[in-house]
């Protein structure tokens, strides 16, 4: 938890030792009261901060229902570059930050990238700049 972020917990994370243990998760803005959620009226793909960006930058979206999210990142050609999520998320405000790296780890070179969010009866493609 984090002041100013919805609290949450993830279950089934094993640690060994003499070994990394990576979890990822997404910390909403917000609240734990169920008031800060009613004001979500749809389920949006927001504009990205800062655009141009060097060497991050951060994508926003709500969730109007629970449901199954998928956002990736895309290059002029049309060729995935970065699966940033795919999995099921509350009804929330989220922002997620893409640090210019492909699925591979390797920083991307400048240039126009496209970021497109999914769920079962939303699609938005947006367009941003990475510049060096």
């Amino acid at each position: 938890s984090k002041t100013g972020f919805i609290s949450q917990t993830l279950d089934n994370i094993s640690v060994n030792a003499d070994q990394t243990t990576t979890a990822n998760f997404y910390l909403a803005a917000g609240s734990d009261n169920i008031d800060v959620l009613a004001a979500i009226t749809a389920t949006k793909l927001a504009g990205n901060f800062p655009n141009p960006f060097n060497p991050q930058t951060t994508i926003s979206f709500t969730i109007k229902e629970p449901e199954t999210v998928r956002l990736e990142i895309y290059n002029l050609k049309g060729q995935l570059v970065r699966s940033l999520l795919n999995g099921h998320f509350a009804t929330g405000y989220y922002n997620l930050v893409w640090d210019g790296k492909d699925n591979s780890g390797d920083a991307v070179g400048s240039g126009i990238y496209y970021y497109r969010m999914r769920t079962a009866d939303y699609s938005c493609t947006k367009k941003m700049l990475l510049m060096e």
